[in-house]
């Protein structure tokens, strides 16, 4: 019988404890499934340039890997961090079931994108005066033609990125992956035709993986207006459903800006601080000698590759806390960051044991080089000792998404990286 000191539980009370963590358990690992195979699905497209380009030479491999790391600095880690803001705001408006809201947001972070776009491909074309003053005139005069080339895959780059976020934040995951898994075939073929069959060489990968970014934005368009509609969910509520798709709706988002970029920027500086950590010991590596460049090129692919498992439940954790949250459940969240916690620790110990395991193999299919192939062995197990720090600091990282601490964590990220690092 109910008494005055009875809680005022949701739904006329919760199951077990058993229950519940069995629940989150295994929504987590639902989600997380589909954003590892995600993730992963989206590291091969740059990797594959790394598999081709890394038999051409040591200084290609350098110059690829340079070109790489400057692109995932200056352009697709911002669209990552800015696009932050999309997977908090349109997961807690999906979770208050405002569809207008969510369908505004990836509007305005589309137009975020395209505003930093500018600047970044101008810095681009005019890269390699800088380049010169870094590395050898070789390998910048290769990776500035690497970052030209590269300008053709920006706008389908930040096109998936933002619909991809917008359908993983109402727990929709299928779309995203049914485009890649039709990219990354033909990428790894564009690849082998530019690069071996029209000897093409060194630019054949950039080619190849702009055509292939332009594909995913373009596939993703496509599912989504012809196959899968993104605005069906807001086919329940017609007053939503009209303001959504309004032409001045941009116009009339003057409140909403604010909250976006709030979120937004220090998701940027996140994301960024993490990727500049990596590229840095690239760009330092690359004024020691074209050896310990190659050497850093495979560690920073392979450990990158091993970091997608946390990245993804990191992801999944901000998606859900945000949805609890919006639903105006914070105890379940609670739950939910526990059980993110204990899976991000034990993801950590098994990309240890595979790098540890793994070195010798991994060192031998990147590259030909017996000399970095000795240096990335030597230098892997460090690498794998820091698996676990990785796989929690991504956890908390995720969970501040969740909770609309973006400025907490851009501070932290800062603090720990260029300070205590």
């Amino acid at each position: 019988m109910a008494r005055e000191t009875t809680p005022l539980l949701e739904n006329g009370g919760p199951p077990a404890t058993g229950n519940r963590v069995a629940e989150e358990t295994l929504t987590l690992v639902r989600s997380s499934t589909s954003l590892v195979l995600v993730s992963y699905l989206q590291f091969s497209l740059p990797f594959a340039g790394l598999l081709f380009v890394g038999r051409l030479g040591i200084d290609e491999l350098g110059a690829v890997s340079l070109g790489a790391s400057i692109t995932n600095i200056t352009a697709y880690g911002v669209y990552q961090g800015l696009c932050s803001g999309l997977d908090t705001l349109g997961a807690l408006a999906y979770g208050l079931r405002r569809w207008d809201l969510a369908t505004l947001y990836l509007k305005m972070t589309l137009m975020l994108l395209t505003i930093v776009s500018c600047p970044v491909g101008l810095g681009w074309w005019h890269s390699q005066s800088i380049l010169r003053t870094m590395v050898s005139p070789k390998i910048a005069a290769l990776t500035s033609q690497y970052l030209r080339v590269s300008l053709l895959s920006l706008p389908g780059h930040a096109g998936f990125e933002a619909g991809k976020r917008f359908l993983q934040s109402q727990g929709t995951f299928h779309p995203p992956i049914v485009v890649l898994c039709c990219a990354v075939p033909v990428n790894l073929a564009l690849h082998w035709w530019f690069v071996y069959r029209l000897k093409w060489g060194f630019v054949g990968a950039p080619v190849s993986a702009a055509l292939s970014d332009t594909m995913l934005g373009a596939g993703l368009l496509a599912h989504a207006t012809y196959l899968r509609p993104i605005s069906r969910c807001s086919h329940d509520d017609d007053d939503s459903a009209s303001s959504s798709s309004s032409p001045n709706s941009l116009l009339r988002a003057g409140a909403h800006w604010p909250r976006l970029l709030r979120l937004a920027l220090p998701g940027s500086i996140t994301v960024l601080a993490e990727y500049l950590t990596f590229e840095l010991l690239t760009v330092g590596a690359g004024k020691l000698d074209a050896t310990r460049l190659a050497a850093q090129s495979v560690l920073n692919g392979t450990v990158a590759m091993t970091l997608q498992l946390t990245f993804a439940i990191a992801s999944a954790t901000t998606l859900r806390v945000a949805t609890l949250m919006g639903q105006n459940r914070p105890r379940r969240a609670q739950l939910h960051m526990r059980v993110a916690l204990t899976t991000a620790v034990v993801v950590g110990l098994l990309n240890l044991s595979v790098l540890l395991t793994g070195r010798y193999w991994i060192s031998r299919q990147l590259c030909t080089s017996v000399e970095v192939q000795t240096l990335v062995v030597q230098t892997m197990p460090f690498c794998a000792l820091l698996q676990i720090v990785y796989a929690t600091a991504e956890w908390a990282n995720g969970v501040m998404k969740g909770l609309q601490m973006q400025q907490t964590a851009g501070v932290l990220s800062l603090v720990c990286h260029y300070t205590v690092s």
